[in-house]
């Protein structure tokens, strides 16, 4: 495959696991993990693959700064603070919530950076893609604008090479579960599955809105994909299946059932899950194994990261002890 021109920070491939409990559980899957949040320390998690692409676009472009946007713990705002330190860019993050009292998570690693930060309310984080095209206005260096998770045309790729990834690791596998809080992953994983005439399933699980608006959005990158690069495939929203009705509280709200299912995951496999997309997805995927509902018997989750957006948690956890 002749990748867009992309940037490789991260450690690649990340290990596959067999997940011998899980299996074990489920007699009718072998249930196997993609530790995507071994890509590294302060770039660990999804979002750097998104960002090996869209950082390298920012400097063909000649910016010096780039300009993302995301929750208070945002992910994604952290691994790009990072991603474009280590390239020589500046950053500006737009932060949606109120400035926590104690800096903690990925809010106190921005901080440490020294990154600039506005921080705005949910209500005028409805209007962010225009607040960020201002803010680009008013720096006089170059600037170059980063959507929410990184998800679009350009970010894509990423799982699209994590894809390709995947099948050299497992050619076997039949069905891929992964969180979706903005779209990205999901479409950069179809995408690489229309590439390569893959009969392998993605499966997604909302963490946020609704099944119908990601099909909408997964189906319009995946669109703009084709037509940005010239590329020959077709995609519907029938194309796109999502796990709906795991979202709970909302999005970046956690209650009981998620604390409880990130210790008893921890505690059958060995793993850390985090509270606003791992947990979610991995009680959809839960569900699904245990109704029988995935395709096929060799199934993939992958571990989108996030450990630092656990420690903000903290106190819902109690003293964690054996109940």
């Amino acid at each position: 495959m002749n990748w867009p021109k992309h940037f490789t920070l991260t450690n690649q491939p990340t290990p596959i696991t067999k997940l011998d409990r899980m299996s074990a559980l489920y007699p009718d899957y072998e249930v196997y993990l993609k530790r995507d949040d071994l890509t590294g320390v302060e770039l660990t998690g999804n979002k750097v693959r998104k960002l090996d692409f869209l950082v390298a676009e920012a400097r063909l472009q000649g910016a010096e700064r780039v300009i993302t946007c995301g929750g208070i713990q945002s992910n994604h705002c952290r691994a790009t603070a990072f991603y474009a330190q280590k390239i020589g860019l500046n950053t500006t993050l737009v932060l949606k919530g109120e400035k926590p009292r104690q800096a903690t998570g990925n809010y106190l690693l921005n901080q440490l950076l020294g990154v600039d930060i506005k921080i705005i309310s949910q209500e005028e984080y409805q209007q962010v893609d225009a607040i960020m095209a201002d803010l680009a206005e008013s720096y006089s260096e170059p600037c170059y604008v980063i959507p929410e998770g990184g998800s679009n045309y350009v970010g894509a790729w990423g799982y699209a090479k994590a894809f390709d990834e995947i099948m050299q690791q497992m050619p076997e596998v039949e069905t891929i579960v992964v969180a979706t809080g903005s779209g990205g992953t999901h479409a950069g994983l179809l995408l690489g599955k229309l590439l390569f005439k893959s009969d392998v399933t993605i499966i997604s699980v909302n963490v946020c809105d609704d099944a119908a608006f990601f099909k909408n959005k997964i189906v319009r990158i995946l669109n703009e994909v084709r037509e940005h690069y010239a590329l020959d495939f077709s995609v519907s929203e029938d194309d796109v299946h999502i796990i709906d009705g795991y979202v709970g509280q909302g999005y970046a709200k956690v209650g009981d059932k998620e604390i409880e299912a990130i210790k008893r995951v921890a505690r059958i496999e060995g793993f850390v899950l985090d509270p606003v997309y791992g947990i979610k997805a991995w009680l959809g995927f839960e569900d699904a194994l245990q109704n029988n509902t995935l395709p096929g018997q060799r199934v993939l989750f992958i571990h989108t990261g996030g450990i630092f957006g656990l420690f903000p948690f903290a106190d819902l956890f109690g003293n964690v002890d054996r109940s």
